[in-house]
């Protein structure tokens, strides 16, 4: 058998690259780690949506949101003096969602006297998105007229806001326990989710979630409607939100693969012109 030769010129140290590797280029880096920021904002999203609402760890959520409840449909700071029947009480545990028990939750359109009951499929993040749809400016109703206006047509505004999150977390595939027939039969595009984690997630989560609030509203005071009108209001609604993104989607793709999500809640009011908000 021949004896085969090996070059010593072509002998490397183990561990040294050899003449054919590459040093990874710039590009590839910064692409490697805008991949490795965005699955880094998926997990805390995810992580986020499938917090459980506790009323003693999330009181303070629960304080900020008792200043918006109207009373006698007028806007304003409420919080524990509003009728006294608005506020924390003293207790922990099983006590404290007792504690927060008042008829007043009704007129922000919570099912009973206790919020606390409402949170248990979307959770803290319904919570929180409640809290800063009005504190957006996205909600108009700041007068007593509007909030006379809403409470006239029905509209159950706080459980409105918590389907919305739930579809949402649905939607966007960060909350896998949600799940409805509305739920399940829309899920965002690769160029949606792109965008949301690239503006980091929970902004503009939290922007879509106030723009379909506002239309489920639109949708809702088309007609006179009563509560049993509501899943199909609600279906409706995320129909409009879902035809809205995938539209956008596919048509305006901007720098660097932006979709242009920021546009949706002028899309949707278009959708419905004669509608309210």
């Amino acid at each position: 058998m021949p004896t085969v030769v090996v070059p010593r010129a072509s002998l490397l140290p183990l561990g040294q690259p050899g003449p054919l590797r590459r040093k990874p280029s710039s590009s590839r880096s910064d692409f490697t780690g805008f991949r490795e920021r965005q699955m880094n904002t998926y997990a805390r999203m995810r992580a986020a949506a499938t917090l459980e609402f506790d009323p003693s760890s999330h009181a303070l959520l629960l304080e900020q949101l008792s200043r918006y409840v109207p009373s006698r449909y007028s806007f304003g700071a409420a919080g524990s003096s509003l009728g006294g029947g608005v506020g924390p009480g003293s207790g922990a545990g099983g006590e404290a969602a007792k504690a927060w028990r008042s008829p007043l939750w009704t007129r922000l359109g919570f099912q009973g006297d206790d919020p606390t009951t409402d949170f248990r499929g979307a959770g803290v993040m319904g919570l929180s998105h409640l809290v800063a749809l009005l504190s957006s400016g996205k909600w108009p109703p700041v007068t007593e007229s509007a909030w006379e206006e809403v409470a006239l047509a029905g509209f159950p505004l706080a459980v409105a806001s918590i389907n919305v999150t739930g579809f949402l977390q649905s939607y966007f595939g960060v909350n896998p326990r949600v799940a409805s027939p509305v739920h399940q039969r829309h899920r965002c595009t690769e160029r949606a989710l792109f965008e949301v984690l690239s503006r980091g997630g929970f902004g503009p989560l939290q922007s879509l979630h106030a723009d379909l609030v506002c239309h489920v509203y639109r949708c809702w005071a088309e007609a006179p409607r009563s509560p049993m009108d509501f899943p199909k209001v609600l279906a409706e609604a995320c129909a409009d939100f879902h035809a809205t993104v995938s539209a956008i989607s596919s048509s305006s793709v901007g720098e660097a693969g932006a979709v242009g999500l920021h546009n949706v809640g002028d899309a949707l009011a278009a959708r419905r012109p004669q509608g309210m908000l």
